[in-house]
């Protein structure tokens, strides 16, 4: 079967799929925006295409790309730098690709530090008081200079934070698989940090890497932020140190059990409710990698992938009557 070197994305959000439009608008590849995320019964829409973009919030598992390969479709690219959403053994064993979208480190790395100052200095809490026009409450805060800060997984995204964290003079350790002369044991890290910030892919290893065990050594009224992987962080955990007030608050790009149906994981979803209502808590959507720069990082290495499908022999025909640019559902 001869498929198209074009590309189908799933589950674009409207940014999103504008930088995918701007990216191939003077390109004869043709691209399809499909509105939903992916599932099964819209393999359809990838018919005869190369390649298909999703999002971290779909699940590919052996049904879906099952699907996939039925409907022609050799790559699966997807919007982010973690693959935990996707059965990789079961595309490899279908002989499909799965790509990543290296995208700027650096809007992560911004986020972080704005979600760090949001919790050290009670902007939740301030907030509320200038809705209600309260003044009586305000949160005596932190200064980020004043604090030690353990950044764990000094990868591209770790070390933008490090860069950042420069600025602002405060003590820092690292913790990573690479040991050097600046690195500390993750027992250490956790003992002596106020501020402890995540940036480690999810595998089996890390899975609960900050559990129960890691929160009962951490400094106490030490910050968490997490904008790796809601898994990284014992949920459960999380919310018994947040209540026995063994924690002095949280950040949370990411949270465990994030994209479940929450009619089948309500355990999760209380969670994550509680989280929601702590004062000490800033919880926001996944959204810490949504910059106008990563979006066209991620769009521009989606045409990459689909030039070099059409080098190594993928047709370049629009074929079936449509155009370029076409969104559907």
């Amino acid at each position: 079967m001869k498929t198209r070197s074009g590309l189908v994305m799933y589950g674009g959000l409207p940014d999103e799929a504008e930088a995918f439009e701007r990216a191939f608008s003077n390109e004869r590849l043709p691209i399809r925006f499909v509105e939903d995320e992916f599932a099964p019964d819209l393999a359809c829409f990838a018919k005869d295409f190369a390649i298909v973009s999703v999002s971290h919030r779909a699940n590919i598992g052996k049904m879906e790309l099952s699907a996939l390969k039925a409907a022609g479709v050799e790559c699966v690219i997807t919007r982010s730098v973690g693959t935990d959403h996707i059965d990789i053994q079961e595309a490899r064993r279908l002989n499909m690709s799965i790509k990543t979208s290296p995208y700027s480190p650096g809007s992560v790395a911004d986020f972080t530090l704005m979600l760090m100052l949001m919790v050290l200095r009670g902007v939740k809490a301030g907030f509320r008081n200038a809705r209600e026009a309260s003044q009586g409450s305000a949160v005596c805060g932190k200064e980020l200079g004043d604090m030690t800060v353990g950044v764990i997984g000094p990868g591209r995204i770790g070390n933008a934070v490090l860069k950042r964290l420069e600025g602002f003079g405060c003590s820092v350790l690292i913790c990573g698989r690479e040991q050097s002369s600046t690195s500390v044991s993750l027992e250490e890290l956790l003992a002596s940090s106020d501020v402890v910030t995540l940036h480690v892919p999810l595998t089996a290893e890390t899975h609960h890497l900050i559990g129960r065990k890691e929160m009962d050594a951490m400094k106490p009224g030490a910050v968490l932020v997490n904008t790796g992987r809601g898994a990284l962080v014992e949920a459960e955990a999380l919310v018994d140190a947040l209540k026995e007030r063994r924690l002095g608050g949280a950040a949370l790009d990411v949270v465990e059990g994030e994209n479940d149906d929450p009619s089948r994981n309500r355990e999760m979803l209380r969670h994550l409710e509680t989280l929601r209502a702590m004062p000490n808590v800033v919880i926001t959507p996944h959204v810490a990698y949504f910059t106008d720069h990563a979006m066209e990082d991620m769009a521009r290495s989606a045409l990459r992938e689909c030039r070099e499908h059409e080098k190594e022999g993928g047709s370049d025909e629009q074929a079936q009557g449509f155009g370029p640019i076409r969104r559907v559902l």
